[in-house]
């Protein structure tokens, strides 16, 4: 796992909540984010620029059981207590990609890749999740596939609340060969630990995974959707999207 310095990445995703399904296993839902599922990661492409790979998932310890208990006052101190964990585990990482597909925070630190075949600016490239806490490497890619690890003295890390960019220290960061792409890996995330997590943010996901646990067998909530008392409490740390190419979303 990469620590601070410099890291990866992931893509953003503007579609609204759904419980776990088959479908999905728990992870982000193809159907309803846009998103490949592969057991928690995905990956989001953007046709005509690139894509963002979530390289590492949430760890099953870093998941909040305990508190998402209490939460629901289930009983405890009895021998079985931990039959539901895998259950309880998977609601919260629904809600959690939910949370993030809809502010575009990472709440628990993870590794990405982004790759772009394009750059809309050439002073900058806008990592599209937040907050970036260390750039792990940057690559150019050949249209014939030879990699090219760039020199750090060339680009340097703005960090944003909102939306973090890779910025050349120069005039402009490497040119695209035709056919080539430029891959940026990071780690993004408020923490390795749920306390690292703002405080509202936490009961957003509480709420949200409740909301799906409570409702669980109710296949009308496949559509999609998200409680108020969840929205009020993200709201703040939401922003208008900005795509790859500098464009409103």
């Amino acid at each position: 796992m990469l620590r601070s310095g410099r890291m990866p990445w992931r893509p953003f995703v503007l579609s609204s909540c759904s419980p776990p399904t088959e479908q999905c296993g728990g992870g982000v839902c193809a159907r309803n984010f846009g998103a490949a599922c592969r057991g928690g990661n995905y990956t989001r492409v953007w046709k005509g620029f690139g894509m963002l790979i979530e390289d590492t998932t949430v760890p099953d310890a870093a998941l909040p059981i305990a508190a998402f208990k209490a939460h629901l006052r289930m009983g405890t101190g009895f021998g079985e207590d931990t039959l539901q964990d895998a259950v309880l585990g998977s609601f919260l990482r629904a809600a959690m990609a939910a949370v993030e597909a809809r502010t575009g925070k990472v709440l628990i630190e993870r590794e990405f890749t982004l790759v772009v075949h394009t750059l809309a600016e050439s002073c900058a490239l806008p990592l599209t999740v937040a907050p970036v806490t260390v750039i792990a490497d940057v690559q150019l890619v050949s249209g014939s596939g030879v990699q090219t690890l760039v020199d750090e003295s060339v680009f340097w890390l703005e960090r944003d609340g909102h939306l973090p960019r890779l910025r050349a220290r120069g005039a402009c960061l490497p040119r695209l060969a035709s056919g080539g792409e430029l891959r940026v890996r990071f780690l993004a995330g408020y923490g390795p630990e749920w306390d690292d997590v703002p405080a509202d943010m936490q009961q957003a996901v509480l709420m949200l995974a409740a909301h799906y646990y409570e409702y669980r067998h109710d296949t009308a909530l496949a559509a999609g959707c998200m409680p108020f008392g969840v929205s009020s409490l993200i709201e703040r740390f939401r922003v208008m999207r900005l795509g790859l190419s500098g464009a409103k979303a």
